[in-house]
């Protein structure tokens, strides 16, 4: 599959596309090797956004080509950038099984570490299809290719959903609240801080509006509903 991946890469490179077109397929490349090497690739800087605008750029090409003679082309190129992608994911899904074994061989101690670097990769890569998702989603009508490729997004997020649920919650025990137990306390200390901010307000946000909606009050659920609206367009 890697190698297919490759030889059209190689295909559109030898066609001489645009810059930004060459520049996507390298950046894809690369995720799809940190992923097979368990490597850390998103640092979340400003130029590493810039490269990654490439492969958004791809796509914004895709929703601007509708009913253009360039629409096929277009079409296909996404297509290919999707192959490279789903790559990527399937050799991050396939990493946290190999990881779990070596934690098993060392009696069940956990290797934060290497679960962190897991962790960002998983982060980062959903980011970016959240990105592409809400660009295709965008677009009207969605028929033909065009809805294969929202399809294909869809899934490509669910499989990075698996292997994130499998890092977190960091215990079998956890559960609303537990990160402030002594247990809770103990083991986010193993992690970077504030390593799982985004799903620990996750939990916060669900504890709340499970107890407004148990306290019957109507107001206070539809001022967290908006709170999340207000957070989530930042």
């Amino acid at each position: 599959m890697y190698s297919e991946l490759t030889e059209a890469a190689t295909s559109y490179h030898a066609k001489q596309l645009p810059a930004v077109r060459k520049a996507s397929f390298k950046v894809l490349q690369a995720i799809i090797g940190s992923a097979a090497g368990e490597e850390q690739f998103y640092d979340f800087t400003q130029s590493q956004e810039d490269a990654l605008w490439d492969v958004r750029e791809a796509f914004v090409s895709l929703r601007e080509a509708r009913d253009t003679n360039d629409e096929l082309e277009h079409e296909r190129l996404a297509f290919e950038l999707i192959g490279m992608l789903d790559q990527a994911i399937a050799n991050h899904k396939e990493s946290f099984p190999l990881l779990q074994k070596s934690e098993t061989l060392r009696g069940g101690e956990k290797f934060h570490d290497r679960r962190a670097t897991l962790f960002r990769w998983n982060i980062g890569t959903r980011r970016l299809l959240n990105d592409l998702f809400t660009l295709i989603e965008e677009v009207p009508n969605k028929q033909g290719d065009i809805k294969t490729t929202f399809q294909k997004l869809t899934y490509l997020l669910c499989k990075l959903e698996y292997v994130r649920l499998q890092i977190f919650p960091p215990t079998s025990t956890w559960d609303f609240q537990v990160e402030n137990s002594p247990e809770g306390i103990r083991e986010l200390k193993r992690w970077p801080d504030k390593f799982f901010s985004e799903e620990r307000a996750e939990i916060n946000f669900m504890a709340s509006l499970w107890s407004a909606a148990e306290n019957f009050d109507p107001v206070q659920c539809q001022d967290l509903a908006e709170g999340r609206i207000k957070t989530n367009r930042v």
